[in-house]
Formats: structure tokens, sequence, C-alpha cells
């Protein structure tokens, strides 16, 4: 799978509600340089939201963490995740639409 293949399918698994939207942004945020990507504004939103929210754990951090502390956490994650999604939806339609089909 290229990096095109992998930026699309994360992308859809944001918009078919598989991984969230600060999991997406941290993945596609690997995608910021060596792709000429460096200035792709959709491209840019996610990487902005991935260094928004680099303090919220996700994935096995988590089992690190106080079950107090993630509820607090969890309220923030999904104010968060409530606050970027219509712009998220926007963005990965973006790059949806940029790479299927392209060579």
């Amino acid at each position: 799978m290229d990096y095109k293949e992998k930026i699309i399918k994360i992308a859809n698994d944001i918009l078919d509600n598989k991984i969230s939207i600060i999991e997406g942004a941290r993945k596609l945020n690997g995608f910021q340089f060596g792709y000429n990507l460096e200035n792709n504004k959709s491209l840019l939103f996610f990487v902005g939201v991935a260094s928004e929210t680099d303090h919220l754990p996700f994935g096995d951090v988590r089992k690190k963490w106080s079950h107090d502390a993630l509820a607090e956490k969890d309220k923030e994650i999904k104010t968060t995740e409530d606050y970027y999604m219509n712009n998220a939806k926007i963005a990965c339609r973006e790059l949806i639409k940029l790479f299927e089909g392209s060579p």
C-alpha cells in the first residue's frame, strides 16, 4: 500500500468512525514530510490537531493512567473531537478527493 492509499484509508476510517479524529490526526501527521505534502491545507489541519492534542492519552499509554485521570481526559477528548468534527470531515473528503485515482 503506497502513501496515497494509506492516507485515503485513514481519512475513510475517520469518516466511518473506525478511528477517532485525534487518532487519525496522529497517523496522518506522519505524512507531513517526505511526500511533498508540507503545504497541503487538509493535511496541515490534522498536523495541527495532532499537535494540539498530544497531551491526550490514546493506545497503550492509557494503561499507565489512573481511572480518575482517564475519566477527566476522556471528557476533554470528547469535547475536542466535537470541536474539530466538521473541519475534520471536510479535510478527510479533500484528502480522499486529492488522492483517489491519482497515479
